[in-house]
């Protein structure tokens, strides 16, 4: 019913909480940042690259999509750095052709996944190929 001040611990609490994405032993780790520029302090966790791909691509050009980012890796002052994991976007708004591309994915890379659909359906085709394991729903 009017102004409550924010207790010391809710005002210094990071503006987006941890969230953590792990599968088979792959793990990317987003938030809990209290800093909003580099030269405050520094940055925990490092940002996490997904490479995407669609499901109105043939399994072909997936999998050519797919090879050379799984074996993608650089070292760079000394760190080992590589993909994180994959996201397979609907762009057919077609269950059975999404779970068919999640399906790729799925066979050819055990990092995580982040599922793209507006339509819940659809993810949910494609959570039941990866039974819901080290994946991330996006816009459903």
């Amino acid at each position: 019913m009017g102004f409550r001040p924010a207790w010391p611990s809710e005002s210094a609490a990071p503006p987006i909480r941890l969230v953590a994405l792990s599968a088979n032993g792959h793990e990317v780790k987003a938030g809990n940042e209290t800093v909003l520029f580099r030269h405050e302090k520094t940055f925990y966790y490092k940002p996490g690259l997904f490479v995407r791909v669609r499901d109105d691509e043939t399994t072909d050009q997936i999998r050519e999509t797919l090879a050379p980012a799984e074996a993608y890796s650089v070292t760079y002052v000394g760190i080992e750095l590589a993909l994180d994991g994959f996201a397979v976007e609907s762009v057919s708004n077609d269950p059975s052709a999404f779970a068919k591309a999640v399906e790729v994915v799925h066979a050819v890379s055990e990092k995580p996944l982040i599922l793209i659909s507006d339509e819940p359906d659809v993810i949910a085709a494609g959570l039941e190929v990866v039974d819901g394991k080290g994946t991330m729903v996006y816009a459903a």
